[in-house]
């Protein structure tokens, strides 16, 4: 979603620097940006970057809404639950 068109205040992540170079900012798992104001005319676009200095950048530029995280309890639970099954099954044969 271009950044003009997301309100300020929002979370993105996966912003791109230049329009069209597929995202080069806020890519790893809990880094996020936010959106600090917009231009009058919507052509540029102020951002709060993961290490805290603020860029502005073109309104054309994209980013992805919200942020990335990895659910790591659901990892847990899974090989908790694989391995409890495997041992099992091992323990009857």
């Amino acid at each position: 979603m271009p950044l003009q068109k997301i309100p300020e205040g929002t979370i993105i992540c996966n912003v791109e620097e230049n329009p069209g170079d597929k995202g080069a900012i806020g890519r790893a798992t809990g880094c996020y940006a936010t959106i600090i104001g917009h231009s009058e005319d919507g052509a540029k676009t102020r951002v709060r970057l993961p290490s805290g200095a603020r860029k502005t950048l073109s309104g054309h530029c994209r980013a992805t809404v919200g942020n990335i995280i990895i659910n790591f309890n659901f990892i847990y639970f899974f090989l908790l639950y694989f391995f409890l099954r495997f041992d099992c099954r091992r323990c009857k044969n």
